[in-house]
């Protein structure tokens, strides 16, 4: 059985790729979020990966920094998304 990701961008959440930069835009709020390569790295892992944990795994063997550290940085950018309204839980995932 495939497990889905348990993050989504918000649907009101427009985003555009610059380069390696990703720029994200809240509609209802008209704040913006830009990322830089690694947090565009981070934030692909969480959306593509089945759990915090895994995409950290995937992280792990991109850069070189302990497990420790990307898991507290992924964490921290999660909860920036989160609190911003431009990533959230999908409920049907999270079950």
């Amino acid at each position: 059985m495939d497990e889905r990701p348990p993050y989504r961008l918000a649907p009101t959440a427009l985003h555009q790729r610059l380069a390696d930069e990703l720029v994200l835009l809240d509609l209802r709020s008209d704040h913006y979020y830009g990322l830089d390569a690694n947090g565009v790295a981070f934030l692909e892992a969480l959306l593509a990966s089945p759990s915090l944990e895994s995409a950290v795994d995937v992280l792990t063997v991109r850069f070189a920094a302990a497990r420790t550290t990307l898991l507290a940085d992924v964490k921290h950018l999660l909860d920036e998304l989160l609190g911003a309204g431009l990533v959230e839980i999908d409920e049907l995932a999270a079950r």
